[in-house]
This record gives structure tokens, C-alpha cells and sequence, in this order.
């Protein structure tokens, strides 16, 4: 998620010569966005600010989930992890 967080503004910048890769780039780019050096850190920050937009599913307000939903619904690839009703990251377990 990080790299995909980054990869549009590396691709329009067009500098290959400074940022040859956009690991290069990322790694320039964390500490300005993100306040850490740490790519550790800075793709728990970048999960965090990702999601922080996205409204946590409830059947009272959207209504139930459509049939064609529901194997992927009954094993899914990631959850949400909150913490103090924000989410914090995600398990790909």
C-alpha cells in the first residue's frame, strides 16, 4: 500500500535520474509525509490515513449485503483492526 500511495506522484514527476525506482523515491518521500524514516512506521502511518476516510459497514444505514457478496464476506483476505473506533491497520492473515 505504500509504494501504491506514492507511485502516482513518482510516475508524473518523470525524474529517473534522481529517483530511478519508487523505492527510491518512497524512501526520499516517507519522512516528509509520514514524519518517520522508518518504512515500518511509515506504511502502519500510510494503512492509517488510507482508511481513515472509509465508513465502517452497518446494515442499518446501507441494508444488507447482496447474495453474490457473501463468500467472499465469510472469508475474508483482510480485517480492519480498530483501536478506539479508528482503524489502525489491517490483518492479511
Amino acid at each position: 500500500m505504500l509504494r501504491r500511495y506514492f507511485w502516482d506522484d513518482w510516475m508524473e514527476l518523470k525524474d529517473y535520474t534522481k529517483f530511478p525506482t519508487l523505492d527510491d523515491y518512497v524512501r526520499v518521500k516517507i519522512e516528509s509525509e509520514f514524519g518517520t524514516t522508518s518504512w515500518e512506521e511509515a506504511e502502519k502511518r500510510c494503512v492509517q490515513t488510507v482508511l481513515s476516510n472509509h465508513v465502517p459497514y452497518s446494515k442499518e444505514i446501507f441494508g444488507p449485503y447482496p447474495e453474490l457478496l457473501k463468500p467472499y464476506l465469510e472469508n475474508p483476505k483482510y480485517k480492519m483492526i480498530y483501536e478506539n473506533g479508528k482503524i489502525i491497520g489491517r490483518d492479511e492473515s
